[in-house]
């Protein structure tokens, strides 16, 4: 419903009159955090998300689409019954959701280093000391790489011997 123009999204969510049709969600990763959307009694649930994903091999990003995760699957059949009596039909076998991992990682995992780190820089002058505080650090040899790309690139003034960063002039301070 996200493409959707606002007054369509209203009538999208609006709370149904008395009647005979249904209201069924079609999951996503994106239904997993959306709204509670009254009436809705099904969910059809494909088992599969949509998320980005970065190949330091190749130096790219893409979106994949790949398997959920099960606390993903558990969400998602959260999403029906919310109100009253509710059904999630899952579209794949019990043994699929059985070896589905039990979380996605993180994106700070799955995130372009240099982006990670660029955002860190953007906050403290030791991104090397703040990514190392993180539920999930990313390696320390990295994030020195990450620094030294970034600051070939000009996008940092100059990276110390002990390796901190001073931000380029160019680097906005409000980057996401």
């Amino acid at each position: 419903h996200s493409l959707l123009e606002d007054e369509a999204q209203r009538e999208a969510l609006a709370q149904p009159a008395a009647s005979t049709r249904r209201r069924v969600i079609v999951t996503t990763n994106i239904a997993e955090s959306s709204v509670t959307v009254s009436g809705v009694r099904f969910v059809l649930d494909f088992g599969l998300e949509k998320l980005p994903v970065y190949d330091a091999r190749t130096r790219t990003m893409a979106l994949l689409t790949r398997p959920c995760s099960c606390a993903s699957a558990v969400q998602r059949a959260g999403r029906c019954g919310r109100v009253t009596n509710g059904c999630c039909f899952r579209l794949y076998s019990e043994a699929t959701l059985a070896n589905m991992p039990a979380y996605i990682p993180p994106e700070i995992v799955r995130a372009p280093l240099a982006n990670v780190t660029l955002k860190a820089l953007l906050l403290d002058d030791d991104p090397v000391q703040i990514l190392s505080e993180a539920l999930d650090a990313p390696d320390t040899d990295g994030v020195h790489r990450a620094l030294e790309m970034l600051w070939m690139m000009g996008a940092t003034a100059h990276v110390s011997s002990d390796l901190s960063a001073v931000a380029s002039e160019q680097v906005p301070k409000s980057a996401p």
